[in-house]
């Protein structure tokens, strides 16, 4: 348990130290003069849903997971978009940090019992507030655009419907990285954009009755969101 805990301290420290050497580098492309530089107030809708890798609990107790466009949980995020792109030959390259605050929920179903007359389905509501820092490379022609990139994300609460259930107790990793691909359309000083987002391994272990479950769950969005953008 303390090798576990120093190794995810070690792997903290090392992801601060990467954030810090991308905010070195941002500061530089501003300072440089060579990057169209803006600023833009972003809001927008998601859909969540956990993915489970591992389901059975026991010979008649499964978790599932629900399809994220079918049934998944809507949520909504708000944050600061920086965008700094220089012109090509064709097209222009865009380099795209972001600061965004996070609410969403996912649903699970627990299944009990199964295969006896006394069997259950239940499902379990999760719910998160994270502040993420999406760090995507993109490319535009004209009004489109296409972007992709990996997402740093801190954990700010928590919430779950297992923690009130007898003998449950969940809880989820403070820190987790993943990845984001998006589109956009650029018209004037506003950006639509849509994409799809993936935070890995995002619970610790799930203990029922004393026993010990590893889920390594997988959050899985879609979103979209309107960015005004301002000249620096």
């Amino acid at each position: 348990m303390i090798s576990g805990t120093i190794r995810k301290e070690n792997q903290f420290r090392i992801h601060i130290r990467g954030i810090l050497l991308i905010v070195f580098l941002l500061y530089s492309l501003y300072a440089s003069g060579q990057w169209n530089t803006q600023l833009g107030l972003k809001a927008g809708l998601i859909r969540s849903t956990l993915k489970i890798d591992e389901q059975q609990l026991s010979s008649n107790a499964f978790l599932e997971s629900t399809p994220l466009l079918r049934d998944g949980e809507f949520g909504y995020l708000i944050g600061v978009y920086f965008l700094f792109e220089k012109e090509l030959t064709v097209g222009n390259m865009q380099l795209r940090p972001e600061i965004i605050f996070e609410r969403s929920s996912s649903i699970i179903k627990y299944r009990d019992q199964v295969g006896t007359p006394n069997e259950t389905l239940t499902n379990i509501k999760e719910e998160f507030k994270n502040l993420n820092l999406p760090l995507s490379l993109g490319y535009r022609l004209a009004i489109f655009g296409v972007y992709a990139g990996p997402v740093f994300s801190f954990l700010l609460a928590s919430d779950s419907d297992f923690e009130k259930r007898d003998g449950f107790s969940r809880s989820f990793e403070g820190f987790n990285t993943g990845y984001r691909l998006g589109a956009s359309l650029n018209i004037d000083n506003m950006s639509f954009d849509f994409f799809f987002q993936q935070i890995g391994h995002v619970d610790e272990p799930l203990t029922i009755d004393g026993l010990t479950f590893d889920l390594r769950s997988r959050q899985l969005q879609v979103g979209f969101s309107l960015a005004v953008m301002l000249d620096l």
